[in-house]
């Protein structure tokens, strides 16, 4: 049987078991049915209300927009659904790297000298030498590659020439004085004898950055065995690493045009905070809030007989039948069209993983282009904003500029059922940042 007859009858009370059995399973199997069945009952609660403004057409028309803009809506809720949960994870993964690793990895000092923590952490320790000790453990190796500071070493009226060697600093145990490893490359033309070779300069086989020879704490002395006097080489720490610097910022943004129709200005407000991931360039989160106002008409159809007033509708008794009329034919009576508009505020929740990096150095002012993706309630959504950020104080600064973001905009919404389209906004913002 046609599925409207059998609704219709549904609806009246005479359906037969067969007929109630037959449309059970039609709406069971078939989503459009169950669908036509919904507004078919949200129809006929309708005309049985008592307010004689609300007439069929009008309900008519409400609950087949509803129908379309929920079943327009499913697919947006899945690839919103999606996009949240890629972002999501994309936002993770960059906090677990910044936060336990930058330190580490994005901030090295950039000096060139020494490439492991472990010849760092030998190389800073005092290297000390005695009379009548034998070194027995090698602590860590240094190289020395520079002519002028080790190249024209004086031992015994010689002149050692060297170009580049190797040393070995060692702990000091034991009571002979013998430097067990001079792993040399250039000078074993010169052997070094037993008696001198505490003559030999510390210093001149360590060089600064800056090529210069490191002086001893203590004179040295070239008294031959019987010098018992130590003298101590402290080396600087060759890692010097650098703290990790942090942005923190607050903007707020008012749209001032866009392609999508709504009631006054878009307006953003968000905070986030960023971590260095090298010179002037920062990667981070960002959160805020989005807020407009949309218009929305609602017709409404009085019915006026002859400008007398309507009387109430008697209340219907369980015998009484709704008399359905086809959706061409108007009721009976004389109605008035009247179209009601009003502004709805409309707000979302927002989130996206930025990168910002400084593309110009005014002095105290500086251009910085930032480039964003992320979600929202209702999809996904991006921005690329060029500002200006001037130098109030140490570490603080006033920011402003323009943004274009591509963000979904609701157009209607019904209880739970809304219906959004995209568009693009180009925003004045300004807020604050500080430097840490």
């Amino acid at each position: 049987m046609i599925l409207d007859v059998l609704i219709s009858r549904y609806l009246d009370g005479e359906l037969t078991p067969e007929e109630d059995a037959e449309l059970r399973s039609m709406i069971a199997g078939d989503v459009e049915a169950k669908e036509a069945f919904d507004a078919a009952i949200l129809l006929h609660i309708a005309m049985r209300c008592e307010d004689d403004t609300v007439v069929p057409d009008d309900v008519r028309e409400d609950t087949i927009r509803a129908i379309d803009i929920r079943m327009s809506a499913a697919p947006t809720r899945k690839t919103a659904s999606r996009s949240y949960r890629a972002v999501a994870a994309l936002a993770v993964t960059f906090l677990v790297l910044c936060l336990p690793f930058g330190d580490t990895y994005f901030n090295l000092g950039s000096d060139g000298v020494g490439e492991f923590a472990e010849q760092s952490s030998a190389a800073s320790s005092p290297v000390t030498t005695r009379a009548g000790e034998t070194p027995r453990r090698a602590a860590g190796q240094l190289t020395a590659s520079n002519p002028s500071s080790a190249a024209n070493s004086v031992h015994n009226g010689e002149i050692i020439d060297t170009t580049s060697f190797d040393v070995v600093t060692t702990d000091v145990i034991g009571n002979t004085n013998t430097v067990e490893s001079l792993n040399s490359r250039a000078e074993e033309a010169v052997p070094l004898d037993q008696e001198g070779a505490n003559t030999l300069p510390v210093s001149s086989l360590f060089a600064s950055a800056d090529n210069t020879p490191f002086a001893p704490s203590q004179p040295h002395t070239s008294s031959g065995p019987s010098n018992s006097e130590p003298s101590t080489l402290a080396t600087p720490n060759l890692l010097q690493s650098k703290p990790v610097d942090v942005l923190i910022t607050s903007s707020y943004g008012q749209s001032m045009t866009g392609t999508v129709s709504t009631e006054g200005a878009v307006t953003t407000i968000s905070a986030g905070v960023g971590f260095a991931m090298a010179k002037n360039t920062f990667m981070g989160l960002e959160l805020g809030t989005m807020n407009y106002a949309t218009i929305r008409e609602h017709q409404i159809m009085t019915r006026s007989d002859d400008g007398s007033a309507v009387s109430a509708r008697p209340p219907m008794l369980s015998s009484d039948h709704v008399s359905k009329l086809p959706p061409t034919v108007m009721p009976g009576g004389t109605y008035t069209t009247s179209v009601y508009s009003h502004a709805e505020s409309e707000g979302a929740a927002w989130g996206a993983a930025f990168l910002q990096q400084r593309l110009l150095n005014l002095g105290p002012a500086h251009i910085n282009g930032r480039v964003a993706a992320g979600v929202t309630e209702d999809g996904v959504l991006g921005y690329g904003r060029l500002g200006t950020d001037i130098r109030l104080f140490q570490g603080v600064s006033a920011t402003i500029g323009a943004d274009a973001s591509y963000a979904p905009i609701r157009q209607f919404r019904q209880g739970k059922m809304s219906a959004q389209t995209y568009g693009l906004f180009l925003s004045l913002t300004y807020g604050i940042q500080v430097r840490l």
